[in-house]
């Protein structure tokens, strides 16, 4: 009953906590560089085209610090640092927007983008694919391992699927997420039950306990 409980409550503060940060997405992409381990190259993104700073990509960190690539995407890309997965030598990366509209996860190699998923392809049971306001939640959580180039997401309905950053596709993708909204939806009519049996319960205990009341006042 109480584990029950616990994980209604969870997937409700889940929910709640996607619904606000969503209802932040006029926060726009900020600037930010990133040097690679080794530190011979560092990764500019310029969501906004600002003619200030360098073009979005990668470069040289030494002198005359030259572009090995440049990316080329539309101006305002609601993509935030925390949203880049790259490969030690920065010359693959993943994308996984905060705000998607459509695909959940890009992937690049050079600069140029060689594949991509949408929401729809990664959540198989779509009554667990949650638009608000335009934008979708679709991943419960996230985990990247550097070491190997590989990114782990569990979604809304359960999959676990595991990225290769090198190579822009999924090597692994756990069984069918349909299971987890039918063990949902058995949870929720067992809390009903039990809920309904607890009151019922309740309910004959106090009518008991009025019966010997009014047995004793009659003596």
């Amino acid at each position: 009953m109480k584990t029950i409980i616990c994980a209604c409550v969870i997937i409700l503060t889940t929910l709640f906590g996607a619904a606000t940060a969503l209802a932040d997405n006029a926060t726009a992409a900020e600037p930010f560089s990133v040097v690679s381990q080794d530190g011979t190259v560092v990764f500019h993104f310029n969501p906004h085209h600002s003619p200030d700073l360098p073009t979005t990509g990668l470069y040289q960190n030494f002198y005359p610090h030259e572009s090995v690539y440049l990316i080329q995407h539309p101006r305002g890309w609601q993509v935030f640092e925390d949203g880049f997965f790259f490969t030690a030598s920065m010359r693959e990366f993943a994308v996984v927007p905060r705000y998607p509209i459509e695909y959940g996860i890009e992937f690049f190699a050079y600069g140029e983008r060689v594949s991509g998923y949408t929401v729809y392809d990664l959540v198989e049971n779509h009554e667990f694919l949650f638009n608000i306001d335009g934008f979708y939640v679709w991943w419960d959580s996230l985990d990247f391992d550097s070491g190997e180039s590989q990114l782990t997401i569990t979604t809304t309905d359960g999959l676990r699927y595991i990225f290769d950053i090198a190579g822009g596709y999924a090597v692994y993708m756990s069984a069918s997420g349909s299971l987890g909204f039918f063990v949902l939806f058995g949870a929720a009519i067992l809390l009903v039950f039990a809920a309904r049996k607890y009151f019922a319960v309740r309910k004959a205990a106090q009518d008991q306990q009025h019966i010997g009341i009014y047995g004793q006042d009659r003596h």
